[in-house]
C-alpha cells in the first residue's frame, strides 16, 4: 500500500472506533462514486441522544482527511 492509502484506511479506522464507542453506526463509502469527496457516513441512533433531543436517526456525511505531520500540542491538545 502506498502511504497515502495507509493514511486513509488510518483515518477511517479511527473515525469507526470513535462513531462506535458512542454507539453509532461507521459505514464507509466510495469517495469517488459520490462526487462530493465523502469518505464515510455515521448513522445516528436516537436511542444514545438526549431524551428531549428534537432529533432521532439521521446519517451524517464526513470527509476524511489524514496527514502525516506531526501536530503540536497546544494547551494540552493536538491542533
Amino acid at each position: 500500500m502506498t502511504t497515502q492509502n495507509i493514511e486513509a484506511e488510518l483515518s477511517y479506522a479511527y473515525l469507526h472506533a470513535v462513531a462506535s464507542r458512542a454507539g453509532f453506526s461507521c459505514e464507509y463509502r466510495n469517495r469517488h462514486l459520490d462526487g462530493a469527496g465523502v469518505g464515510a457516513t455515521i448513522t445516528v441512533n436516537g436511542q444514545v441522544l438526549a431524551a428531549d433531543s428534537k432529533l432521532c436517526d439521521f446519517p451524517v456525511d464526513v470527509q476524511l482527511k489524514a496527514t502525516g505531520k506531526i501536530l503540536p500540542i497546544t494547551a494540552a491538545r493536538f491542533s
